[in-house]
């Protein structure tokens, strides 16, 4: 069950205080979703992710996706590229895994995270740039030395100290 117990959900207006869009367990979504004003997530979105202010995972939610949002709180799962422009906390039972920015971090004991956060006060053009191109280098082998040939020190081998 998805509800938004604002007047219109197709209006840019944000709900009335103390109103909370919310996704019930056993709900799943998927492709781009978009929130305005606060959001409960108890169900499942697997898709892109956008909220205007705060969004909690619930215990049992989970967002397969990046997600945008003011404020972030997990108590669920959340897997792909993130952004908030607040905060991000992560509770007791929370699972983080992805990429992304935020001005605040908070981790509670217990949490899993399995990401690659920036997290300060200002976003830099470099993360910027690098999160939109991170190259794939799961078919790269690493660096071996040169085989000696019978014998023969490697060219590139250092020469032997004696002391």
């Amino acid at each position: 069950m998805v509800t938004n117990t604002g007047k219109d959900m197709g209006s840019a207006k944000s709900p009335r205080q103390g109103q909370v869009n919310t996704l019930a367990a056993g709900c799943t979504l998927t492709g781009k979703v978009s929130f305005i004003g606060p959001t409960m997530l108890s169900g499942r979105i697997d898709g892109d992710v956008a909220c205007d202010g705060l969004i909690i995972i619930e215990a049992g939610g989970v967002i397969d996706g990046s997600l945008t949002a003011g404020s972030i709180v997990v108590h669920g799962a959340l897997n792909g590229a993130v952004e908030a422009r607040e905060s991000i906390e992560v509770g007791p039972a929370g699972r983080l895994s992805g990429s992304g920015y935020t001005p605040t971090l908070k981790v509670d004991a217990g949490a899993h995270v399995d990401a690659s956060l920036v997290v300060s006060a200002t976003r830099s053009v470099a993360h910027i740039n690098r999160s939109a191109s991170v190259p794939d280098l799961s078919n790269v082998s690493p660096l071996t030395p040169a085989r000696a040939e019978a014998g023969e020190p490697a060219q590139d081998a250092l020469p032997a100290v004696n002391g």
